[in-house]
């Protein structure tokens, strides 16, 4: 629920300043539900559902597991990729937010 309450955080700025936010969690449809009430976006979709938009985006991942595939995947999609709490990643990310630093 942390990782998810950061990024909605995130996310609600990002809107507020102009930005089109589109979310992928796995998660349960109670925790889905109050990702939209937070930000104000469209209910997140899983993250199997992912696909890159046509113009540069920030892609925020925030999830305990290796992002290393996403990482690959990102990069070979000219997106930029942001990875929030996982020092393992801050030499393989575009940008990195470590926890001492949020």
């Amino acid at each position: 629920m942390g990782h998810v309450m950061r990024c909605a955080a995130l996310a609600a700025e990002a809107r507020r300043r102009g930005w089109q936010v589109r979310a992928f969690i796995e998660a349960p449809s109670s925790v889905r539900a109050l990702w939209s009430e937070i930000t104000s976006c469209e209910p997140p979709a899983p993250w199997r559902d992912w696909r890159p938009r046509p113009n540069p985006s920030i892609v925020a991942l925030d999830f305990p597991r290796d992002k290393g595939t996403w990482l690959d995947r990102l990069a070979g999609q000219g997106q930029t990729s942001l990875v929030i709490d996982d020092p393992t990643a801050r030499e393989r990310a575009d940008w990195t937010l470590l926890p001492a630093l949020h």
